[in-house]
């Protein structure tokens, strides 16, 4: 994956854009308990910002972790670049390793991310990832895990 610098970063995100996520999320088959969903973005006049919204979930019964990635991507004709991560990760233990803590990346920038993370519900993450990055949802995702008969959104 390629990272953007930090200040070209900042410039994409300091643009409100706007997001309809009124898709399904769509499990990983290679992963149980894993799911993601994706949205492109547009500016406030509906055109297109060649950015994208990528929202993974991922629980695991067998270690009591939860895991959710939330980013915002540039589209070039080869790649991804990330413009912004936030990685939170919510777990039974305490996490050992530096690396495996809740962290967020702004281009190539590595934060590490507030104790009280851990106890985020995923209203809290997904308003956060918001606010950091300017995006509006018209039509936000529900929790994965969520269950609701089609036609009562």
């Amino acid at each position: 994956m390629n990272d953007i610098p930090e200040s070209e970063a900042r410039g994409l995100l300091s643009r409100r854009t706007f997001c309809e996520m009124d898709g399904d999320w769509i499990p990983e088959k290679i992963q149980p308990g894993t799911f993601t969903i994706s949205a492109g973005l547009t500016d406030e006049d509906g055109v297109g910002t060649m950015m994208q919204v990528k929202l993974f979930f991922r629980r695991s019964d067998k270690t009591g972790m939860v895991n959710y990635v939330f980013s915002v991507f540039k589209r070039t004709p080869y790649s991804l670049d990330r413009v912004y991560q936030l990685d939170v990760r919510q777990c039974r233990k305490r996490m050992k390793n530096r690396h495996d803590l809740s962290h967020e990346h702004i281009g190539k920038l590595r934060l590490t991310g507030a104790a009280e993370w851990a106890h985020w519900e995923f209203d809290d993450i997904l308003e956060y990832f918001s606010n950091a990055t300017n995006v509006g949802f018209s039509v936000g995702p529900v929790h994965p895990e969520h269950f609701e008969l089609r036609g009562q959104r």
